[in-house]
Protein backbone atom coordinates (compact mmCIF):
# COMPACT_ATOMS: atom_id res chain seq x y z
CA UNK A 1 0.00 0.00 0.00
CA UNK A 2 1.30 3.47 -0.84
CA UNK A 3 0.28 6.97 0.22
CA UNK A 4 -0.24 9.87 -2.14
CA UNK A 5 -1.19 13.49 -1.65
CA UNK A 6 -4.27 14.95 -3.30
CA UNK A 7 -6.00 18.31 -3.11
CA UNK A 8 -8.24 16.92 -0.42
CA UNK A 9 -5.46 15.45 1.68
CA UNK A 10 -3.75 12.08 1.81
CA UNK A 11 -5.35 9.01 0.33
CA UNK A 12 -4.31 5.39 0.20
CA UNK A 13 -3.66 3.77 -3.12
CA UNK A 14 -3.27 0.08 -3.68
CA UNK A 15 0.02 -0.78 -5.36
CA UNK A 16 -1.54 -3.62 -7.30
CA UNK A 17 -5.11 -4.88 -7.44
CA UNK A 18 -7.66 -4.54 -10.20
CA UNK A 19 -6.43 -1.22 -11.61
CA UNK A 20 -2.86 -2.50 -11.73
CA UNK A 21 -4.00 -5.58 -13.59
CA UNK A 22 -5.84 -3.44 -16.14
CA UNK A 23 -2.71 -1.38 -16.74
CA UNK A 24 -0.67 -4.57 -17.22
CA UNK A 25 -3.25 -5.97 -19.64
CA UNK A 26 -3.17 -2.80 -21.70
CA UNK A 27 0.62 -2.88 -21.70
CA UNK A 28 0.64 -6.52 -22.82
CA UNK A 29 -1.66 -5.68 -25.73
CA UNK A 30 0.51 -2.76 -26.83
CA UNK A 31 3.73 -4.76 -26.55
CA UNK A 32 2.23 -7.65 -28.50
CA UNK A 33 0.91 -5.33 -31.22
CA UNK A 34 4.33 -3.67 -31.54
CA UNK A 35 6.04 -7.06 -31.81
CA UNK A 36 3.66 -8.22 -34.54
CA UNK A 37 4.09 -4.98 -36.48
CA UNK A 38 7.89 -5.24 -36.25
CA UNK A 39 7.56 -8.73 -37.72
CA UNK A 40 5.93 -7.18 -40.78
CA UNK A 41 2.27 -7.66 -39.92
CA UNK A 42 -0.72 -5.41 -39.55
CA UNK A 43 -2.61 -7.31 -36.86
CA UNK A 44 -6.25 -6.87 -36.01
CA UNK A 45 -7.48 -6.41 -32.45
CA UNK A 46 -8.55 -10.07 -32.46
CA UNK A 47 -5.11 -11.26 -33.61
CA UNK A 48 -3.33 -9.20 -30.98
CA UNK A 49 -5.70 -10.44 -28.28
CA UNK A 50 -5.06 -14.06 -29.23
CA UNK A 51 -1.28 -13.58 -29.31
CA UNK A 52 -1.36 -11.82 -25.93
CA UNK A 53 -3.57 -14.47 -24.35
CA UNK A 54 -6.38 -11.97 -23.73
CA UNK A 55 -10.03 -12.38 -24.63
CA UNK A 56 -11.31 -10.41 -27.62
CA UNK A 57 -13.94 -8.77 -25.46
CA UNK A 58 -11.28 -7.53 -23.04
CA UNK A 59 -9.06 -6.24 -25.85
CA UNK A 60 -11.92 -4.18 -27.28
CA UNK A 61 -12.41 -2.51 -23.89
CA UNK A 62 -9.01 -0.90 -24.32
CA UNK A 63 -8.83 -0.42 -28.09
CA UNK A 64 -11.99 0.23 -30.06
CA UNK A 65 -10.56 -0.50 -33.50
CA UNK A 66 -7.52 -1.86 -35.30
CA UNK A 67 -6.52 1.71 -36.19
CA UNK A 68 -6.69 2.79 -32.54
CA UNK A 69 -4.56 -0.16 -31.38
CA UNK A 70 -1.90 0.17 -34.07
CA UNK A 71 -1.71 3.94 -33.68
CA UNK A 72 -1.27 3.69 -29.92
CA UNK A 73 1.33 0.95 -30.29
CA UNK A 74 3.21 3.06 -32.82
CA UNK A 75 3.25 6.09 -30.55
CA UNK A 76 4.34 3.98 -27.58
CA UNK A 77 7.37 2.91 -29.59
CA UNK A 78 8.68 6.50 -29.68
CA UNK A 79 8.71 6.81 -25.88
CA UNK A 80 12.42 5.86 -25.46
CA UNK A 81 13.40 8.31 -28.19
CA UNK A 82 11.49 11.15 -26.54
CA UNK A 83 12.93 10.31 -23.13
CA UNK A 84 16.48 10.73 -24.42
CA UNK A 85 15.97 13.96 -26.35
CA UNK A 86 15.56 16.24 -23.33
CA UNK A 87 18.46 14.67 -21.45
CA UNK A 88 20.73 15.20 -24.46
CA UNK A 89 20.60 19.01 -24.35
CA UNK A 90 23.95 20.71 -23.78
CA UNK A 91 22.91 22.02 -20.34
CA UNK A 92 20.57 19.40 -18.81
CA UNK A 93 19.47 21.76 -16.02
CA UNK A 94 18.46 24.51 -18.46
CA UNK A 95 14.66 24.25 -18.36
CA UNK A 96 14.10 26.46 -21.39
CA UNK A 97 16.50 24.35 -23.45
CA UNK A 98 14.75 21.17 -22.33
CA UNK A 99 11.32 22.58 -23.17
CA UNK A 100 12.49 23.79 -26.58
CA UNK A 101 13.95 20.33 -27.27
CA UNK A 102 10.56 18.86 -26.40
CA UNK A 103 8.76 21.35 -28.66
CA UNK A 104 11.05 20.53 -31.59
CA UNK A 105 10.70 16.78 -31.12
CA UNK A 106 6.92 16.90 -30.76
CA UNK A 107 6.57 19.27 -33.70
CA UNK A 108 8.49 16.85 -35.93
CA UNK A 109 6.45 13.99 -34.48
CA UNK A 110 3.22 15.78 -35.37
CA UNK A 111 4.30 15.77 -39.00
CA UNK A 112 5.77 12.27 -39.06
CA UNK A 113 3.03 10.51 -37.10
CA UNK A 114 -0.03 12.57 -38.04
CA UNK A 115 -2.09 9.54 -39.24
CA UNK A 116 -1.48 7.72 -35.95
CA UNK A 117 -2.21 10.81 -33.87
CA UNK A 118 -5.38 11.48 -35.82
CA UNK A 119 -6.55 7.91 -35.17
CA UNK A 120 -5.87 8.22 -31.44
CA UNK A 121 -7.72 11.55 -31.23
CA UNK A 122 -10.70 10.09 -33.10
CA UNK A 123 -10.81 7.04 -30.82
CA UNK A 124 -10.57 9.19 -27.69
CA UNK A 125 -13.25 11.54 -28.98
CA UNK A 126 -15.64 8.58 -29.19
CA UNK A 127 -15.14 7.98 -25.46
CA UNK A 128 -14.95 11.25 -23.56
CA UNK A 129 -13.64 9.85 -20.27
CA UNK A 130 -10.99 7.20 -19.79
CA UNK A 131 -12.30 3.88 -18.54
CA UNK A 132 -10.99 2.66 -15.16
CA UNK A 133 -7.47 1.36 -15.63
CA UNK A 134 -7.03 3.19 -18.93
CA UNK A 135 -4.64 6.17 -19.11
CA UNK A 136 -6.11 9.62 -19.61
CA UNK A 137 -5.97 11.17 -23.06
CA UNK A 138 -2.55 12.63 -23.78
CA UNK A 139 -0.88 10.72 -20.95
CA UNK A 140 2.40 10.48 -22.86
CA UNK A 141 2.43 14.26 -23.41
CA UNK A 142 1.97 14.87 -19.68
CA UNK A 143 4.83 12.50 -18.92
CA UNK A 144 7.16 14.24 -21.40
CA UNK A 145 6.25 17.73 -20.15
CA UNK A 146 7.00 16.66 -16.58
CA UNK A 147 10.34 15.29 -17.69
CA UNK A 148 11.22 18.56 -19.44
CA UNK A 149 10.37 20.52 -16.29
CA UNK A 150 12.14 18.16 -13.90
CA UNK A 151 14.80 20.72 -12.86
CA UNK A 152 12.02 22.99 -11.59
CA UNK A 153 10.59 20.41 -9.18
CA UNK A 154 11.26 21.68 -5.69
CA UNK A 155 12.10 25.16 -6.97
CA UNK A 156 8.50 26.09 -7.72
CA UNK A 157 5.59 25.79 -5.34
CA UNK A 158 3.73 22.53 -6.11
CA UNK A 159 0.61 24.38 -7.29
CA UNK A 160 2.67 26.63 -9.57
CA UNK A 161 4.54 23.62 -10.96
CA UNK A 162 1.28 21.80 -11.75
CA UNK A 163 -0.14 24.93 -13.40
CA UNK A 164 2.95 25.12 -15.62
CA UNK A 165 2.58 21.44 -16.53
CA UNK A 166 -1.04 22.05 -17.50
CA UNK A 167 -0.18 25.15 -19.53
CA UNK A 168 2.52 23.36 -21.50
CA UNK A 169 0.26 20.36 -22.10
CA UNK A 170 -2.16 22.73 -23.85
CA UNK A 171 0.64 24.49 -25.75
CA UNK A 172 2.62 21.58 -27.16
CA UNK A 173 1.40 18.47 -28.93
CA UNK A 174 -0.97 17.52 -31.68
CA UNK A 175 -4.09 19.35 -30.47
CA UNK A 176 -2.36 22.76 -30.62
CA UNK A 177 -0.77 21.78 -33.93
CA UNK A 178 -4.13 21.01 -35.54
CA UNK A 179 -5.74 24.11 -34.04
CA UNK A 180 -3.10 26.40 -35.52
CA UNK A 181 -3.41 24.66 -38.87
CA UNK A 182 -7.19 24.62 -39.01
CA UNK A 183 -8.08 27.91 -37.30
CA UNK A 184 -5.13 30.08 -38.28
CA UNK A 185 -4.20 28.37 -41.53
CA UNK A 186 -0.52 28.16 -40.57
CA UNK A 187 1.88 25.85 -42.37
CA UNK A 188 4.01 23.24 -40.62
CA UNK A 189 7.00 25.61 -40.80
CA UNK A 190 5.01 28.55 -39.39
CA UNK A 191 3.62 26.64 -36.42
CA UNK A 192 6.84 25.78 -34.59
CA UNK A 193 7.99 29.39 -33.88
CA UNK A 194 4.56 30.16 -32.41
CA UNK A 195 4.67 27.12 -30.13
CA UNK A 196 8.27 27.88 -29.12
CA UNK A 197 7.26 31.43 -28.15
CA UNK A 198 4.26 30.24 -26.13
CA UNK A 199 6.23 27.54 -24.32
CA UNK A 200 9.14 29.81 -23.35
CA UNK A 201 6.72 32.54 -22.26
CA UNK A 202 4.99 30.12 -19.89
CA UNK A 203 8.29 28.91 -18.40
CA UNK A 204 9.52 32.47 -17.85
CA UNK A 205 6.21 33.59 -16.37
CA UNK A 206 6.30 30.70 -13.90
CA UNK A 207 9.82 31.73 -12.82
CA UNK A 208 8.76 35.33 -12.25
CA UNK A 209 5.87 34.48 -9.92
Amino acid sequence: MTLSATKGGIVQQASGGREGQKARTRRDLLDTAARLVQAGGRPTVEEVAEAAGVSRRTAYRYFRSQEHLLADAGMEAVRPEMAGIMEAVERPQDVEARVLALVAAMHEGNRRYEPQLRAIVAANFAQEAAAPGEPNQGHRRVEWVRQALRPLEGRLEPAAFETLVSGLCVTVGYHAYRLLRDMRGLTHEEIEPVVRWMAVSLVRAAGEN
